[in-house]
């Protein structure tokens, strides 16, 4: 009884860390995931011009950027418990400016908040999760942005919810601030702080952020990352516009083109991430990269069906990518550059994100859509045979745990 009290024990220490981060993640995310379905709405409210809605975004997008690399770094410096838990405070503040707003400035100055609250949310759990777990850091990994999608994909239906059973329009955003509230809470009273202590057991061991550059696969894989977030970001914006002018989706096809997006790209995470922690990671990350290609350069030429089943495949590549792309860079460095490493790789996908959707707004217009989709698709070409190219220089993964 005494040995199995104590085996009861120990797994508990095991997984209270990917435990804690994955139920604040979820539960934080929910409230996102309502909250995104309303604020539009709001700030056109406000503003009385549609266009405005986009300002949401494009505010949060750059204090995503500005604040990743910084944030990585200090990780690196002070541990990373009290930044994570920080970050879902800092959401649950911008929650608070949310539910008090009267201006449409009042919203763009939460959302700036929420961007800031959310680098470490995205950069740090993964970081901390590939040291603790640094055995199996692609499957835990995995299981952490599965979690963050799902919490997406069902705080809007939960948001109809309560819209339907008569609660008030404020529901949602009061939902999100005492969820934020909550799991930074969580986070700061379970999660290890184990960044700092690693590193000084390292000592001096951690290459410099410059050498970090200068290493040809990193830039190589930064780049791959950029694509990465291209691509996220055409799927949430420029696919979905090609979808309703030209393929005529309504809003019910809509509905399911997000849905099945959300469910790719979460689902084949928990099986890449294991699977490459056992068979290495570059197979799924060029796997991952050319099932998004076949999908975003084929789906124009097909119909209704068809396009969604192309769609769904290129969501599949694209979180194949993610989750073996980001414990490859983990693995790329010692404890005491993970947040670093993880600041860079977020600015990349950040970066691509914001820019790629921009730019194809802008070219569209001239070209179309379909053809950005295919100058999109022939540099994922171009991906591809840079790390084929590198793949013997990405080194041997890191070791040791130590949480």
């Amino acid at each position: 009884m005494r040995q199995m009290i104590s085996g009861s024990v120990f797994v508990m220490h095991r997984y209270r860390t990917v435990v804690v981060l994955n139920v604040a993640v979820f539960i934080m995310m929910v409230g996102v995931g309502m909250l995104m379905a309303i604020l539009p709405a709001r700030m056109i409210a406000f503003t009385g011009s549609p266009s405005s809605a986009g300002y949401l975004a494009a505010v949060f997008a750059a204090a995503y950027l500005v604040f990743q690399i910084p944030t990585g770094r200090l990780a690196d410096r002070i541990g990373f418990r009290w930044l994570i838990g920080s970050g879902f405070v800092i959401c649950g503040i911008s929650g608070i400016l949310f539910y008090r707003a009267e201006s449409g400035a009042a919203l763009l100055v939460g959302r700036i908040l929420q961007g800031i609250g959310e680098v470490p949310i995205w950069a740090l759990a993964p970081a901390l999760l590939s040291i603790c777990y640094p055995e199996n850091k692609g499957r835990v990994i995995g299981v952490y942005n599965a979690s963050m999608h799902l919490g997406l994909s069902v705080g809007p239906v939960i948001g109809l919810l309560l819209e339907r059973f008569g609660r008030s329009p404020q529901a949602p955003i009061q939902f999100f601030i005492v969820a934020s509230f909550a799991a930074g809470l969580l986070v700061w009273m379970l999660a290890p702080n184990t960044a700092g202590a690693t590193r000084r057991q390292q000592g001096g061991t951690a290459p410099g952020f410059r050498n970090l550059l200068r290493r040809r696969s990193i830039p190589v894989m930064l780049a791959g990352v950029m694509l990465y977030g291209v691509g996220y970001g055409f799927f949430v914006t420029s696919i979905p516009g090609y979808l309703i002018s030209v393929k005529r989706f309504t809003a019910t096809d809509l509905g399911i083109y997000f849905t099945l997006f959300y469910i790719a790209i979460s689902s084949i995470q928990l099986t890449a991430g294991p699977l490459s922690d056992r068979y290495g990671r570059s197979g799924f990350m060029i796997a991952g990269l050319l099932l998004a290609f076949l999908g975003v350069v084929g789906f124009p030429a097909l119909g209704r069906i068809g396009a969604m089943g192309l769609l769904f495949a290129a969501g599949l590549g694209l979180g194949m990518f993610y989750v073996a792309s980001i414990a490859h860079l983990n693995e790329a460095v010692g404890a005491g550059r993970k947040g670093t490493i993880s600041g860079l790789y977020f600015f990349a996908w950040g970066a691509g994100y914001f820019v790629g959707p921009l730019l194809a707004g802008i070219f569209g217009k001239h070209t179309g859509l379909a053809a950005c989709f295919r100058l999109y698709g022939g540099l994922l070409l171009v991906q591809v045979v840079l790390m084929f190219l590198c793949r013997e220089r990405w080194g041997d993964p890191a070791s040791g745990a130590a949480c």
